[in-house]
């Protein structure tokens, strides 16, 4: 196709009929409605036509865009930091992306309550009692959230903030607890099958898991470089090995994106989703 036909076809494609959607401000607006239906056959389509693996994960990415916009997100940690947040659950192993959703910032002026708790499950609901093993890292979350995926048999893993409700106080390291601890120890509590570990490294790493026991017989390890010497061992607990082991999905999913990205430079932002 030529050059100048293809810019003609992109200049004038849409997916959605203007006339019929509800003007900002009023009841039903929806900030992506041009794309919304389209986005919406994608991921029934991906659900009908692909099984995913047992170990998945959750994570935000970023597509580029630094036009006006009311939803537009800055990430400082991402390679893209500012454009159109999306929340992604990936298969861990492959990095192919499952499900996905647009972050539209507020809604009617207001900040959302809970809102990592209502991605999450926003994107598992079609995984309910498939026994997949869940790796998010501390945005997402807390003791209350994971004996909820466990009661839909939806095993999770993960860091998380030593300030979460619910997070044992036995298990923080404080800085006098630090003093009596050398490198790769750890303190744990358990509620059932969930289990809170406080793990030593360099700082304190706090984790929650609903998949690992709290110790093996075999004990675990993972390779980190003291000072400008080799890499050696250093003991760790059993979930620390896997969540760095499936936690990058999402992070697959953006490398890969980067070799074939199909994002064509443009002033309107859903063209680009």
């Amino acid at each position: 196709m030529p050059r100048t036909r293809f810019f003609q076809i992109w200049r004038y494609f849409h997916l959605e009929d203007n006339s019929k959607a509800a003007a900002p401000g009023t009841v039903g607006h929806d900030k992506i409605y041009r794309i919304r239906n389209f986005l919406t056959i994608i991921s029934r389509n991906i659900e009908r036509e692909y099984r995913l693996s047992r170990d998945i994960s959750i994570d935000e990415t970023m597509v580029p865009h630094k036009g006006r916009l009311s939803f537009k997100q800055y990430i400082k940690n991402k390679p893209t930091r500012w454009g159109i947040k999306l929340w992604v659950l990936c298969e861990a192993a492959t990095g192919y992306v499952y499900r996905f959703q647009v972050y539209l910032g507020k809604q009617e002026g207001n900040p959302e309550t809970n809102l990592a708790r209502r991605v999450v499950r926003d994107l598992t609901v079609t995984e309910h009692n498939k026994n997949h093993h869940l790796y998010m890292d501390n945005f997402y979350n807390d003791p209350y959230l994971f004996k909820e995926l466990l009661g839909k048999n939806i095993f999770a893993c993960g860091t998380v903030r030593p300030n979460r409700k619910g997070f044992p106080d036995e298990t923080v390291i404080t800085k006098q607890r630090q003093r009596n601890m050398t490198r790769g120890e750890y303190l744990w509590r358990s509620d059932g099958q969930l289990v809170a570990t406080g793990w030593l490294d360099k700082r304190p790493v706090y984790l929650l898991s609903t998949i690992h026991p709290p110790s093996t017989d075999v004990p675990t390890t993972i390779l980190r470089r003291e000072g400008r010497g080799e890499r050696q061992p250093l003991p760790c607990p059993p979930a620390q090995v896997d969540y760095q082991k499936f936690m990058g999905g999402v992070d697959l999913a953006d490398q890969m994106l980067k070799s074939f990205s199909v994002v064509r430079k443009s002033r309107k932002a859903w063209k680009k989703l």
